[in-house]
C-alpha cells in the first residue's frame, strides 16, 4: 500500500517536501532528516503526477544514492525502476550523460574511467617520458594540481597561459601529456567526467535545452560539498526552469582539499534571489548534551548560518567523557577497555561503535591493540576489494582485452605473471610509444617485430617474450567474443598460469584465490541494463566505488574511520581520538584562518555522528617521523562548557588574562595537575588497575612527571603521566 509522502514530517520538513517550483535552499543540521526530506519530496512529486524520470537527484556516494532509491520506492510501494541514471552520484550521472552523447566526444561510448591507481601510473609514465624527477614532481601532488585546475574549468591550454616559473612550465607539459595519454587510451579520470559533461552542455544549446526539458526538477544532496564545476553543471541543468532544490549544511563543509567550495552554499541566495530558505533544526540523532557540545564548538566560526539546533529526544542524555592517555598505545588500550565495558553493560552492538581520527596513520595503534584484545573491527579506507592486487591484475586483463589501447592495463600486466619482460624492455616500449605517438601495445608489437625506426632496438629474448604475450592477448580477445565473463576469467588464469604465480610469489594465496572467486561471483550477479554490454557496465560501477561504500552494516564489527569519511554516518557510541593541537586541528592549518575553520567543522562533524555516548580522547605524547612530541590539548576543547563534560577538564584561560585573546590560536598548556611528589627510579608504586610495580624511570617535565613502570604478574611495562595515573608510592 502506498504511503503518504507527508506522513510523520515536522513542520519545516513538510514545508520543504511540498516546495514545488523555483529555487529552494534547505539548511539541514546533523540528524535533521535531510535524506528523508529528499526522498519524501521525490515521492510526493510522483504522487502528484510528476514522473520520476523528470526528476534528477544527485549526491556524492553510491551508498547515499542506493538508500535514496530504496526509500523512494518503499514510500511509493512499487518495484524499483531498474535503470534510474537520474538518481545517483554526480560522477555516475555525468558518465551516463557522456555515454548517451558519445558521438560528440573525442572518445567512444565504452570509455574507461581511470581510478587513482591508473592516474598515478599514467603520471609516472609521463614523468619518465619527460625525464623529470619523481621526487620533485611527486605524482600525487601533480594529480592534485591537475584536479584543482580541472575543477576550476581550466583547460590544458588555459593552464599554459599562466606559466610564471620553470616548475609550472613542467607541470603544464605533464598535464598536456597526461591528457593525451588518457585520450589515446579511450579513458577519462573522475574530473574529466564533470568537465566534459559541463562543456558538452555549455557548447550544445539544443542538447542543454533537451536536458532542461527532460529533468524539470533538480535536487542536490550535500550541496556544501559541490565544487565549482559541479555547481556550474547544476546551474546549466536548471537554467530554463530554475527548479533547483539543494540540501546541505555549511557547518559540515570539510572537503576543500577535494576542491569543494563552501561559497556555493553561502552565496546560493545571491545567485537565486527568489530562493525559499528552510531550516531543519530538529536533531533526531543525538542527545541534547552532544548537540550543545557541537554548537559550542562550531559557534566560534565566522562562515556559517546562525541557527539553534535542538534535540528531538526528551532528555539531556549522557555527559561527554574526556579521556587522557600517555601515548597512542595507551589511548587505544583505554578505549579497548571502555568498548568491552559498554558491550558487557549495555545493549550496544560492536557495529554501533566507531573510533574516529584525523589522519589514516592514527589507525595503526587501534588495529594493533584491538587485534590483541580480540575486538573485531573493520577499517574503512583500508585496501578495498577492487584495489587488491589479484583483482586489479585480472581486471586489467579484461580491460585490455576489451580495449587494446588501455596503456595503464597493458603496463600493469605485461610482466604479470613474470614472463621475462624486464624494466629496461618496458622502458623502451614506453619511450618508443612516446616518440611515435603509439599505444603501448602498438609500440611493443612494432619493436618486437623490428618495424620501428630503429632508434630503439630489442634483443631476440625480449622480442620473443613480447610476441608470446601478444599471442596470449590475441587468443583471449578471440575467446572473449563468444564467452561469458566467468569463462574468460578462467581462461586468463589458465593461459597465463596466474594461479601458479599467486601460489609461488604472493602471500596468502588461498585468500587471494577466494577473492578471485568473489570477483567472478560479483560479475556474474551484476544486474546490467544492457546484457550485451555487461562487462563495461560492471567496470564503470567498480571505478565509481569509494571508501564509504565498502562499509558493511550487517557485520558485528567496530568501525575504525577517519573524520572525513564519517560524514553522513551515525553510531550509538563515538570515540573521537587525537584531540591535540597539531593533530586536530592539524598543524598545517595553523597559519590559515579558513583552514582552521574547516578543522573546527571537522570536529563538529565528528561530534554529531554520536547518538548516545561521546568520548573525547587526547594524549600527552604522540609519535611521528620516528620521534614523540609533547602535545597540548586541542584548542577546540576549550569551547566545550565544563557542565557537559565528565573526566579530565581542559582548563580555560582566565578571560581577564592578557593571554586570553590568543585562546584560539596559541598552544595553551593544561595546568590542571597535582603537586609533583618525589618519585625516583627503583621505587615501588601501586596503580589502581595494574597493581604493584617498580619505577624504571621518572622524568620531570614542566608540570608533571613521566613515569615508566614495570608491573608484576606479566602485566608489562607501561608509561604514565603522574597527574593522570592515580599512582601512589608504597
Amino acid at each position: 500500500m502506498q504511503i503518504n509522502a507527508l506522513n510523520n514530517l515536522n513542520e519545516n520538513q513538510n514545508k520543504a517536501v511540498k516546495h514545488i517550483d523555483g529555487p529552494a535552499l534547505i539548511i539541514a543540521g546533523p540528524g535533521s532528516g535531510k535524506t528523508r526530506v529528499i526522498t519524501s519530496r521525490i515521492a510526493w512529486l510522483v504522487q502528484n503526477n510528476i514522473s520520476i524520470h523528470q526528476i534528477a537527484a544527485l549526491t556524492f556516494t553510491n551508498k547515499a544514492a542506493s538508500e535514496m532509491k530504496e526509500r523512494i520506492f518503499k514510500i511509493l510501494d512499487s518495484n524499483p525502476v531498474k535503470y534510474l541514471p537520474n538518481i545517483g552520484t554526480f560522477h555516475s550521472f555525468c558518465a551516463y550523460l557522456l555515454r548517451e552523447n558519445s558521438e560528440l566526444l573525442a572518445v567512444d561510448k565504452n570509455f574507461l574511467i581511470y581510478d587513482n591507481y591508473d592516474q598515478i601510473s599514467v603520471i609516472k609514465r609521463v614523468l619518465n617520458d619527460l625525464n623529470l624527477d619523481v621526487k620533485i614532481y611527486k605524482p600525487q601532488m601533480i594529480l592534485g594540481l591537475i584536479s584543482k585546475s580541472k575543477s576550476q574549468l581550466e583547460t590544458v591550454e588555459e593552464f599554459g597561459k599562466n606559466i610564471s616559473t620553470a616548475f609550472n612550465k613542467n607541470v603544464y607539459e605533464i598535464y598536456k601529456n597526461y591528457q593525451e595519454k588518457l585520450t589515446q587510451s579511450n579513458a577519462m579520470d573522475f574530473d574529466d567526467l564533470l568537465v566534459n559533461a559541463y562543456f558538452l552542455l555549455k557548447t550544445n544549446i539544443n542538447l542543454l535545452l533537451s536536458y532542461n526539458e527532460k529533468y524539470k526538477y533538480l535536487m542536490i544532496d550535500e550541496f556544501q560539498d559541490t565544487n565549482f564545476v559541479q555547481y556550474k553543471i547544476a546551474r546549466l541543468l536548471s537554467n530554463e526552469h530554475k527548479n533547483i532544490f539543494v540540501v546541505g549544511d555549511p557547518d559540515q563543509s570539510i572537503y576543500s582539499w577535494r576542491n569543494a567550495d563552501i561559497t556555493n552554499i553561502l552565496n546560493f541566495k545571491t545567485d537565486y534571489p527568489n530562493t525559499n530558505v528552510i531550516y531543519l533544526n530538529q536533531n533526531y540523532r543525538s542527545s541534547q548534551n552532544i548537540i550543545d557540545a557541537s554548537q559550542s564548538v562550531i559557534s566560534e566560526n565566522q562562515n556559517k548560518y546562525d541557527r539553534k539546533i535542538f534535540s528531538a529526544q526528551n532528555s539531556e542524555g549522557n555527559l561527554i567523557v574526556t579521556v587522557e592517555s600517555y601515548d597512542e598505545i595507551e589511548e587505544a588500550e583505554k578505549i579497548a577497555g571502555e568498548v568491552n565495558k559498554i558491550i558487557k553493560s549495555t545493549q550496544t552492538k560492536l557495529s554501533d561503535i566507531a573510533v574516529m581520527y584525523r589522519t589514516n596513520a592514527q589507525s595503526r595503534a587501534f588495529e594493533q591493540v584491538f587485534s590483541l584484545n580480540q575486538i573485531p573491527f573493520q577499517l574503512v579506507g583500508g585496501t578495498r576489494f577492487y584495489q587488491r592486487q589479484e583483482i586489479k591484475d585480472l581486471l586489467a586483463y579484461i580491460r585490455l582485452v576489451l580495449n587494446l589501447n588501455d596503456d595503464s592495463s597493458f603496463l600493469r600486466i605485461i610482466n604479470t605473471p613474470t614472463r621475462g619482460i624486464g624494466k629496461s624492455t618496458v622502458d623502451k616500449i614506453t619511450q618508443n610509444a612516446y616518440m611515435n605517438s603509439l599505444s603501448c601495445l602498438e609500440s611493443a608489437k612494432s619493436l618486437a617485430n623490428d618495424q620501428s625506426n630503429n632508434e630503439i632496438n630489442l634483443s631476440t629474448g625480449p622480442s620473443k617474450n613480447i610476441n608470446m604475450f601478444l599471442d596470449i592477448l590475441n587468443n583471449l580477445q578471440i575467446k572473449s567474443e563468444n564467452s561469458e565473463i566467468d569463462e574468460l576469467i578462467a581462461e586468463i588464469i589458465e593461459t597465463t598460469k596466474y594461479r601458479d604465480y599467486l601460489i609461488s610469489n604472493l602471500s596468502n594465496p588461498e585468500e587471494r584465490l577466494e577473492n578471485i572467486e568473489e570477483l567472478i561471483s560479483s560479475i556474474t550477479n551484476f544486474d546490467a541494463i544492457d546484457p550485451k554490454n555487461k562487462i563495461n557496465e560492471f567496470l564503470e560501477s567498480v571505478s565509481l566505488i569509494n571508501d564509504v561504500d565498502s562499509i558493511q552494516d550487517d557485520t558485528e564489527r567496530l568501525t575504525l574511520i577517519t573524520l572525513h569519511q564519517s560524514k553522513g554516518l551515525e553510531y550509538d557510541t563515538v570515540f573521537l581520538t587525537g584531540l591535540e593541537d597539531g593533530t586536530l586541528p592539524h598543524i598545517l592549518s595553523f597559519d590559515n584562518e579558513m583552514e582552521m575553520e574547516e578543522e573546527r567543522r571537522l570536529l563538529y562533524v565528528g561530534i554529531t555522528r554520536a547518538k548516545q555516548r561521546l568520548y573525547l580522547s587526547r594524549v600527552f605524547k604522540r609519535g611521528g617521523w620516528g620521534k614523540s612530541e609533547v602535545k597540548s590539548p586541542s584548542r577546540f576543547l576549550y569551547d566545550i562548557p565544563d557542565s557537559l563534560v565528565v573526566g579530565h577538564n581542559v582548563n580555560k584561560p582566565d578571560k581577564n588574562s592578557p593571554k586570553s585573546s590568543f585562546k584560539r590560536y596559541s598552544n595553551i598548556k593544561n595546568t590542571d595537575v597535582k603537586k609533583k611528589p618525589e618519585i625516583n627510579a627503583g621505587e615501588k608504586v601501586k596503580h589502581p588497575t595494574y597493581g604493584e610495580g617498580i619505577v624504571i624511570s621518572a622524568v620531570n617535565s614542566t608540570d608533571d612527571i613521566e613515569l615508566t613502570i614495570a608491573f608484576d604478574q606479566n602485566k608489562g611495562i607501561k608509561k604514565f603521566l603522574y597527574s593522570m595515573s592515580g599512582i601512589i608510592k608504597i
